[in-house]
């Protein structure tokens, strides 16, 4: 009986850890939530009207914790790293421009729109920089 229950309990330890949400699951989650009309692209009106939903205070900035919240929601514990390499001017908030620099960062080929492919692509980038290095100091 009890070597019954270690094979039950290593089996769903097991399967817990397998169906963990991968990084490209969570770059698809993100991605769907910004993409509001549902056509598989993430347009520059879409990114701004995010922005301005996650500037809680209405500053025309995002804090760290109105960036958190928002990041937070997708379950990304590594979303700080994002918010310092946008910060082009180090002074601890994104504003307006520093998003639509953002924007470009994913927009790869420079259409004015995001598709799945760049954005898991430079999420994924992002992702190993941040990893690989333990920093936010990431450039285009």
């Amino acid at each position: 009986m009890l070597f019954s229950v270690a094979i039950v309990i290593s089996l769903i330890a097991y399967t817990s850890a397998i169906c963990q949400p991968t990084n490209m699951d969570r770059a698809s989650k993100v991605f769907k939530a910004y993409d509001t009309d549902n056509n598989g692209k993430i347009s520059r009106g879409e990114g701004h009207m995010t922005f301005r939903m996650s500037d809680k205070n209405s500053d025309g900035s995002l804090s760290p914790d109105e960036f958190s919240t928002e990041w937070t929601f997708y379950n990304s514990k590594t979303y700080m790293p994002f918010f310092y390499a946008g910060d082009e001017n180090n002074d601890g908030k994104l504003d307006f421009d520093e998003g639509n620099k953002a924007f470009d960062y994913f927009d790869n080929n420079e259409d004015g729109e995001i598709t799945a492919y760049e954005f898991t692509r430079t999420w994924d980038h992002l992702d190993r920089y941040f990893n690989s290095n333990n920093n936010g100091n990431v450039k285009k």
